[in-house]
């Protein structure tokens, strides 16, 4: 895996937020994906991301309360060049994020069954839930 796929946080806008939960970004790739959300310009995807665990900075309160999973998004703006050619809801999708020459966002999610492709302007994770999940694959 290349740095700037582990190294995602490096990217967002708002780096800051991610950085209360992690002390360093956690691997897209073994998180489920539930959802993929293109608003109705075609200007903003927003990608939800299930670490499927809680991150690395843990809570007092989460521990007491039993919570295992933390949920986030990242919501990219200005996108180009999007292609999807499948979408599942599996936890085994490759995920690669990185720059372009011309400092777009370039991201990759592919897989069986799972083709997404586009460069975006910007990204930003949202805030972040931890919670108790009944089952963890």
């Amino acid at each position: 895996m290349k740095d700037s796929n582990r190294n995602w946080i490096e990217l967002l806008e708002n780096p800051e937020l991610a950085t209360q939960f992690f002390e360093s970004a956690p691997d897209l790739s073994y998180c489920n994906l539930p959802s993929l959300q293109i608003d109705e310009r075609g200007s903003q995807l927003t990608l939800g991301v299930d670490l499927q665990r809680l991150p690395d900075k843990r809570i007092a309160e989460w521990e007491e309360r039993n919570f295992n999973s933390f949920t986030f998004h990242l919501a990219f703006t200005n996108l180009r060049d999007l292609e999807i050619d499948g979408w599942l809801h599996t936890p085994t999708q490759n995920v690669e994020m990185g720059r372009t020459r011309e400092s777009r966002i370039r991201v990759e999610i592919y897989g069986e069954g799972v083709s997404v492709r586009f460069t975006a302007g910007s990204v930003k994770m949202t805030e972040g839930r931890a919670y108790r999940a009944s089952s963890i694959p």
